[in-house]
């Protein structure tokens, strides 16, 4: 029997997936599977492209992290012992979040049938 497990993304609705998934159980006929293999090739097309803005946001999320050490950096030393590193630190949670929900192995699209 095949079981296909569909990793959670947090930023993404797999809902659909899922029922891609689970669809397969019931396949009889070569214009069903051809149907299915149409969907789950949309679905994967799209949580690719979710993956892809994500990562996108975490790329500008490290970007924004590094001007925001850079511009505490460049203040005098008196102005860096008070000065609040709130928005670095908000950035930094909001970096860590996306990581996590961006899923290694699928970014690369192996891990969907795209290798």
């Amino acid at each position: 029997m095949i079981d296909i497990k569909v990793p959670t993304l947090k930023e993404h609705d797999t809902a659909n997936a899922r029922q891609i998934a689970s669809d397969i159980k019931g396949l009889k006929n070569f214009d069903e599977i051809a149907q299915w293999d149409k969907r789950a090739a949309e679905e994967i097309d799209r949580i690719l492209s979710a993956i892809k803005s994500l990562e996108g946001r975490i790329q500008q999320l490290s970007q924004n992290i590094e001007q925001a050490k850079r511009t505490h950096d460049a203040k005098p030393l008196l102005a860096r012992i008070f000065a609040s590193k709130q928005e670095e630190k908000r950035l930094r949670e909001e970096h860590a979040r996306l990581s996590s929900s961006c899923p290694k192995s699928v970014s690369s699209g192996q891990s969907l049938g795209q290798g």
